[in-house]
């Protein structure tokens, strides 16, 4: 039992210290505001007040809808719903203490709560990455470069830094897919299993609507599950919409309250004419897939994935070397996963996501490529220090765009390059925190973004040297024991088979 407990403890540290310094190095950024942010938050404080009007703050955002003479929330309710209970702590604490400055009181609020809802979002998402490849097989330096490449070397960086839905509901599409490998509620029977991934698609789904569409392909792969018995399909119908009931229904009642109809989505009321515009077209702006929005999301300089996380080009490859290894029911629900949602994404008329690090829609989705990216990585050191340059170069466009603007401009798509243009120079000028729009306040401000290093007093690129020092001083030990005793464990070297669990 000791032998045990001494071997899972270094594990088990090494988890929690990444999993700390994620959050600090998410938390060390606050973006400002921006009326995506503005429309939650709003949406917040008036559930506080017992209300879903938003009409006292809505001249602050142009994210609103327009239903009955009042102005309303368009975006999903689940963030703001969730942030409730936080927002109402941090008042009391407010009135017990004593605030500072309005404005001060409300970035404070505002970085809170994108640390807590978003943050830590993205921290559990990345260590389930880690757990997933794990369990394909990875090693110790396979699984860490799978996180660090998640984690950091993509968007789930920089919006895990934002009060968006994005980086909750890929935690959320995460448990999703471990409910349906099993990996979550093993243990429970079917139809217990069933619900547990009702409650937390539903959820997944409130929070964000696009996710509907990976929700529903994890859905019919746990109805079918090996065999897809008829007895098997029903007690999965009756236990996911046991689970789902309780949220869909809140959120029904939502919908009545404020847009007169449970069926009546934000969308449909939207306010500014621009959007209405587009809106009005198709469903709610769906239209058919686009190739230019397929190329957009994935290869172009102005949005691509692929042009700002090179790294997952890599995963491409990893399909490949996965359907090599055996494991094909868990890559066709990957591959079923990814493809859904890229038709889908590119066929919503703002597939760029508008001022945004990259197609910020497809973030959902983006744990499904680091899978495959994983795949790649472990067919030899060759391809496992590959990986690790591309993923490097992620890291540092991650880096940089979290550090200077994450509300990157819009642009032509077969043209402009944000990150060349604004985020690479900018960064080496030492221009951080380009946001100028701050919480509840009209017109630009050059303080309303900043990170803990300016606040210190910290100047430029000099403002990042404390994030430097405590990664490097948390690993420093590790770095010195690897010197000195060769390269560290890292399990076998050899190609492991494949897991085979889906839906079980």
């Amino acid at each position: 039992m000791n032998r045990t407990f001494h071997l899972a403890l270094p594990d088990a540290w090494s988890r929690l210290r990444f999993a700390v310094l994620s959050l600090i190095t998410y938390a060390y950024f606050y973006q400002g505001a921006d009326p995506n942010q503005h429309s939650r938050i709003f949406l917040t404080d008036a559930l506080l007040r017992r209300s879903v009007d938003i009409t006292p703050d809505h001249g602050y955002t142009i994210d609103k809808s327009f239903f009955h003479e009042r102005f309303l929330a368009d975006k999903a309710p689940g963030i703001s719903a969730l942030a409730v209970p936080i927002r109402a702590v941090m008042g009391w604490l407010d009135r017990l203490v004593g605030a500072g400055t309005a404005v001060d009181s409300e970035r404070a609020r505002m970085h809170f709560l994108a640390i807590v809802l978003c943050g830590i979002a993205g921290v559990v998402s990345t260590l389930w990455v880690g757990d997933i490849v794990e369990s394909y097989g990875a090693n110790r330096r396979e699984k860490t470069l799978s996180m660090v490449a998640y984690g950091f070397g993509t968007l789930v960086f920089p919006f895990s830094t934002v009060l968006f839905g994005h980086s909750f509901a890929a935690m959320l599409i995460l448990a999703c897919f471990r409910v349906v490998r099993g990996d979550f509620g093993g243990r429970l029977s079917l139809r217990g299993r069933s619900a547990l991934f009702g409650f937390l698609g539903s959820l997944t789904i409130v929070t964000e609507y696009p996710t509907a569409v990976m929700i529903g392909v994890l859905a019919i792969s746990l109805v079918l599950g090996r065999g897809g018995k008829p007895s098997r399909a029903i007690e999965v119908v009756i236990g996911g919409a046991l689970g789902a009931l309780p949220l869909l229904a809140l959120h029904a009642y939502y919908l009545k309250v404020a847009f007169g109809s449970p069926f009546s989505m934000p969308y449909s009321h939207v306010f500014e004419p621009v959007f209405r515009m587009n809106h009005d077209k198709g469903l709610l702006g769906i239209n058919l897939p686009s190739l230019g929005g397929i190329y957009g999301i994935s290869l172009s300089p102005y949005r691509g994935l692929l042009f700002m996380c090179p790294h997952l080009l890599l995963a491409i490859f990893g399909f490949a070397y996965w359907l090599r290894d055996g494991g094909e029911r868990d890559l066709r629900l990957v591959a079923t996963l990814l493809v859904a949602y890229l038709l889908f994404s590119s066929a919503y008329y703002a597939w760029d996501g508008g001022g945004s690090t990259g197609p910020r829609h497809f973030i959902p989705a983006l744990a499904f490529l680091s899978i495959p990216f994983f795949f790649f990585i472990r067919r030899s050191n060759w391809h496992f220090w590959l990986g690790a340059a591309l993923a490097a170069l992620s890291v540092f466009f991650m880096f940089t765009s979290t550090a200077v603007l994450v509300h990157q401009p819009e642009g032509e798509v077969f043209r402009s390059s944000p990150l060349y243009e604004v985020i690479l120079p900018s960064f080496f000028r030492g221009e951080l925190a380009l946001n100028t729009q701050d919480v509840r306040t009209l017109g630009p401000r050059a303080d309303a973004a900043y990170n803990l290093g300016m606040l210190a007093g910290l100047k430029g690129l000099w403002s990042l040297a404390p994030l430097a020092v405590l990664w490097l001083g948390a690993y420093l030990s590790d770095i010195v024991r690897s010197r000195t005793r060769g390269p560290a464990e890292g399990g076998p070297t050899r190609d492991p088979p494949a897991s085979e669990v889906t839906a079980r």
